[in-house]
């Protein structure tokens, strides 16, 4: 079944910010920076809100395709229990209940896949479905994440 929306289940705030630097694909975990700026979660393992780009429906656009550099991006800032779709990076493998966090580059991983010598500060959620993407030739997808 194809996934037509970020937002899931459950309550989220709507808010909008504009990308700095690199475009943001929806179901990415985001950051805010300085000047009201956002950009892709910087930091494997590390702390923040859980912020995701969602698609630009009042626009047109889906969930998969990307905004561009300098342009407002749709935020939702879910509250705990909802669940949303993020995108999971091509090679994870995980079940419903695993933990969740940030690569460092917008997107979740296991927590059991975290580099060696990061310490993880924070997870974002629980992983909400069964997805497999160890396979050769897998791509970032979007996966049911339950957030904490």
């Amino acid at each position: 079944m194809a996934i037509r929306r970020i937002h899931s289940k459950g309550d989220w705030r709507h808010d909008e910010a504009v990308a700095t630097a690199v475009a943001i694909t929806p179901g990415m975990i985001v950051e805010r920076i300085t000047g009201g700026y956002v950009r892709a979660h910087s930091t494997e393992g590390g702390d923040g809100a859980f912020i995701v780009a969602m698609e630009d429906a009042l626009q047109g656009k889906t969930v998969s395709q990307a905004y561009a550099v300098s342009v407002p991006i749709m935020l939702g800032l879910p509250v705990q229990g909802s669940e949303m779709n993020c995108l999971l990076v091509a090679g994870e493998s995980v079940v419903v209940g695993d933990d969740l966090v940030s690569n460092g580059l917008g997107m979740l991983i296991a927590e059991a896949s975290v580099s060696s010598g990061v310490t993880v500060a924070k997870v974002f959620g629980k992983a909400a479905q069964v997805l497999d993407l160890s396979a050769s030739g897998a791509v970032n997808t979007l996966c049911a994440v339950e957030v904490l």
